[in-house]
């Protein structure tokens, strides 16, 4: 019997230090049938010709060259190219276990699952630290899986999961500077029939990189309206969702949701970033909010709802002053680190 083809999708951007490394654990795989998405999201440095050398050497590789367009939309190319009945995600600047595919797989085949999650290693200055991605014990089904995606209590990164590649079909991730991956992940679990948590660390999760998009290093990035607005459009669609398959999750997602889009319009009004689109995407949901009296929201954000709707002026110091003490508290871990 031939053995299934899995499809391993890559994004690069700005990980030169890091890129050979993660391609070697890939080529590497002791399962062999492979197909390697390389999407170079026109990266500044080496990495294109990193991956173009790569590709000479393994046929199984195929690289797509882009202008920078953000990891969503190098992502969706690789979705809309692949082949393969599996499909892996793996970051540029991180590396996986030899046996991932292989262990996967098997698993997958031998519980009919069309989801594997597995933990995963954090690398920090000072050596390995071990991720685990669920506390309840043993499967839990994928109603509760449903629930604890739609909770974060399960991560929603893609790149710790191993999937059936049909759950993909007529879905694509959302073009949101951040917070793609917990954007698409609860519609991804909706497709699915069955997934199953196993314990064992095969992904290997690069916090050195500074270049990256994600680096906690970036005053701009945490402090960003662009980011901030993907955490809101990932909160709406997770309470859209919740409506949809998982009731008893329905209020804690609206109000993350709700405090998402007031953050969200709080930072915009200090350090204006988002388009005449998602500003007025932004209004709406909170106009309708408003019009249905949501309930249970924290105090300081229905301070913060009615000073963007009536003083902007007290927003934009709030605004000011929170990312001063988000770069105060940054400088003081610099410090102790």
């Amino acid at each position: 019997m031939a053995l299934p083809l899995v499809s391993v999708i890559v994004p690069v951007y700005r990980a030169q230090a890091y890129l050979a490394r993660c391609l070697d654990s890939i080529v590497g795989q002791t399962y062999p049938n492979l197909e390697i998405l390389l999407v170079d999201d026109g990266s500044p440095d080496a990495c294109g010709a990193i991956c173009d050398d790569y590709a000479a050497r393994d046929a199984r590789i195929r690289v797509f060259h882009l202008e920078n367009g953000g990891v969503a939309r190098a992502r969706n190319v690789a979705l809309d190219a692949m082949t393969g009945e599996y499909v892996i995600f793996v970051d540029a600047d991180d590396y996986i276990a030899p046996e991932l595919v292989e262990k996967a797989l098997q698993t997958a085949r031998e519980r009919s699952a069309d989801i594997v999650v597995f933990d995963f290693w954090n690398i920090e200055k000072d050596g390995l630290q071990l991720m685990t991605q669920c506390y309840h014990p043993g499967d839990v089904g994928i109603e509760k899986m449903r629930e604890l995606i739609l909770k974060d209590e399960l991560l929603s990164y893609m790149w710790n999961k191993f999937f059936r590649a049909s759950l993909f079909e007529g879905i694509r991730i959302a073009s949101v500077r951040t917070f793609s991956d917990l954007l698409v992940m609860p519609r991804i679990f909706m497709q699915a029939k069955s997934a199953v948590y196993v314990r064992t660390p095969y992904y290997y999760y690069n916090l050195l990189n500074d270049g990256s998009l994600t680096s906690i290093k970036s005053v701009s990035n945490k402090q960003n309206a662009k980011n901030r607005y993907g955490m809101f459009r990932a909160w709406e669609e997770r309470e859209r969702v919740a409506r949809e398959c998982c009731e008893s999750v329905v209020e804690y997602s609206e109000r993350r949701a709700v405090n998402s889009a007031i953050s969200t319009r709080v930072i915009d009004l200090y350090r204006p970033a988002l388009s005449e689109e998602e500003t007025e995407r932004l209004g709406r949901f909170l106009e309708d909010k408003k019009r249905n009296r949501v309930s249970r929201i924290d105090a300081k954000y229905r301070t913060l709802w009615w000073l963007s709707d009536h003083c902007p002026l007290l927003c934009r110091l709030y605004g000011y002053l929170s990312v001063k003490l988000f770069q105060w508290k940054l400088a003081l871990k610099e410090r102790k680190a």
